[in-house]
């Protein structure tokens, strides 16, 4: 795995042909992934009226409270397997550091899911843990690869430089490097809790796995931001919308190193999560929004967007590009007006119990933008388009935004009228599901065509 034998993609977007050989990987994963969290779902408060009808017995979920981290990263893993891996293509990693990556991230997402899984189901055996244990350690590895394949190197060709090296290159170095350290610091935190390691040897470390917890979400989050500036060749941009690119990219640079720093400031004086959650985690996503204003002013140019009805046909590019807004409108404002008025939040009756509703709340948010808008950006990898295409994109865009508007209105009318909008959740859920099927259903029939040269911007 000589790091000679890597590359980062060649500037002519239409060299991406052997990206359709990350297809059986991606969709092993996607498919594995939907039917995970499809099951998980069944338990959860907004689809209860659907796991009663099917008579899924509540029963099957009893080591939940026990095992609850272990549930999360069994839904966990193979996104972040799937994120490895189109990175790997979009970048254009070659030689045997690639199928290493590929191969790694696909065995040890799905298999380390599957034990997880059956532990939770179970309680699990000797045996299945230490199998846990192996396999997480194949897509750790697998991350560790793509940090070496992924270092920057100088590239007069690059459109956007940073010491002369590839600015989007450079950027997601430090995004994986970033993800690499939050990751070894869940795996510390692990030896603490009952959940991983039954004879713990560390004391527990809650402030650790909180801090673990979000900054995997906030890195994710800037990952797909990366990627997608790689893929629709935002360094190509020029004038107005090649400065916002340029400061997004720098603002990631400089964001990630920032917020790893304050969130182990954060896990060593013990301030307790809300603080991460509302002010750090906002950073990254804030920086990422002069992105999102030129891809989308580029691809409206490259796509010829004129009107709603051509918005619609190319909903999945639009649909990426517009939920990183509405995050700042549905997750991050909200999450400001409770830091800024958190004493009187925690003073009120009830108070510790509507902290811990938002908090679970807010997370789910962040995690549904993450999975959503990397199914839209694969989708659009793997050329869904058409009919199908435009109707995931709006699917999964209108089910986003419909959960994530009866996910704030539950938590700030918790008492007495929480429970009204419940219902709105499980529609919006309904849709993305919806969403994320027929984006499959489009990748696994799809060719694989060159994309056409970005335009001009």
């Amino acid at each position: 795995m000589a790091t000679s034998e890597t590359a980062v993609i060649a500037r002519n977007p239409g060299d991406r042909s052997d990206f359709r050989k990350l297809k059986a990987p991606v969709l092993l994963l996607v498919v594995w992934e939907f039917f995970m969290v499809l099951f998980a779902s069944l338990f959860s408060p907004p689809m209860g009226s659907v796991s009663q009808t099917l008579g899924v017995s509540s029963s099957l979920m009893g080591n939940f409270p026990l095992l609850d981290s272990m549930f999360f990263h069994s839904l966990a893993l193979p996104l972040a397997a799937v994120l490895a891996v189109v990175t790997v293509g979009a970048f254009g990693v070659r030689g045997r550091l690639r199928s290493f990556i590929v191969y790694a991230a696909a065995f040890g997402g799905v298999t380390s899911s599957g034990l997880m899984a059956y532990i939770l189901l179970t309680g699990g055996d000797t045996v299945s843990y230490y199998l846990m244990y192996l396999t997480t350690s194949v897509e750790a590895l697998a991350a560790l690869a793509l940090l070496v394949a992924l270092i920057p190197k100088r590239d007069g060709s690059a459109g956007m430089r940073l010491l002369g090296r590839d600015l989007t290159a450079f950027a997601m170095w430090v995004v994986t490097a970033g993800a690499v350290v939050a990751v070894s610091m869940g795996e510390y935190a692990s030896w603490g809790n009952g959940q991983w390691n039954p004879s713990t040897t560390l004391a527990e470390m809650s402030g650790l796995e909180t801090v673990h917890q979000n900054l995997i979400m906030t890195i994710i989050g800037a990952a797909i931001v990366v990627i997608a500036a790689r893929w629709f060749m935002a360094d190509t941009y020029r004038d107005t919308a090649g400065l916002f690119v340029k400061v997004g990219l720098c603002g990631i640079i400089v964001g990630v190193p920032v917020v790893v720093a304050s969130m182990l400031a954060i896990a060593s004086s013990e301030v307790g999560p809300m603080g991460g959650i509302t002010a750090l985690e906002g950073v990254l996503l804030e920086a990422s929004l002069f992105l999102m204003f030129a891809m989308m002013y580029g691809e409206a140019r490259r796509l010829r967007v004129r009107n709603p009805v051509a918005l619609l046909r190319e909903s999945l590019t639009f649909g990426m590009l517009f939920v990183f807004f509405w995050v700042n409108v549905a997750v991050t404002l909200p999450g400001v007006y409770v830091a800024a008025n958190l004493a009187r939040f925690n003073g009120q009756y009830l108070g510790f119990y509507y902290r811990q509703v938002f908090v679970i709340g807010h997370e789910h948010a962040l995690v549904t933008l993450t999975a959503i808008s990397l199914m839209m950006l694969v989708a659009l990898m793997f050329n869904v388009k058409g009919v199908l295409g435009a109707l995931a994109g709006t699917t999964m865009t209108a089910g986003y935004v419909i959960c994530t508007v009866a996910n704030v209105l539950f938590m700030f009318f918790l008492i007495p009228n929480g429970s009204t909008f419940i219902e709105y959740m499980s529609d919006g859920i309904a849709l993305m599901f919806l969403g994320v099927l027929l984006a499959t259903v489009g990748m696994l029939f799809s060719g694989r065509g060159p994309r056409s040269s970005a335009a001009s911007v």
